[in-house]
């Protein structure tokens, strides 16, 4: 029985993955194709795009090359969101964050806006 459960919880810790961003670890586990579950137990999507802020006098275009991205818009000289077809996009948004040429990049997450009504207000 201790066995079972110790196989249990090692392939659920499989997909599981550790983003660090700002020496911050964001705990994600996938789901499936760039659906992940987070700490707090919710759904989180990942678009198929993200943000990279290169370092000063660094060229996009290299790093481009290099992960096979694409550049959808400059938003400074230094920030830019990008695309991938990348099947697990946060592995790929890891390395170009480790990348020496980078100051950062950023997974684009798909948020869902949940409103709370006040129905005393409404009356």
């Amino acid at each position: 029985m201790k066995l079972f459960i110790w196989v249990i919880v090692f392939l659920s810790t499989l997909h599981a993955q550790n983003y660090i961003f700002n020496n911050k670890q964001i705990y994600l586990e996938q789901i499936k194709e760039n659906i992940y579950r987070d700490e707090n137990n919710k759904e989180v999507r990942l678009k198929n795009n993200f943000f990279v802020k290169m370092q000063v006098d660094k060229n996009i275009k290299q790093l481009a090359n290099k992960y096979d991205i694409d550049i959808i818009k400059k938003y400074s000289k230094q920030l830019y969101l990008v695309k991938s077809t990348s099947p697990n996009m946060l592995d790929l948004i890891q390395l170009i964050n480790d990348d020496e040429n980078t100051l950062y990049a950023y997974p684009n997450f798909n948020k869902k806006i949940e409103a709370r009504w006040n129905y005393l207000y409404l009356f």
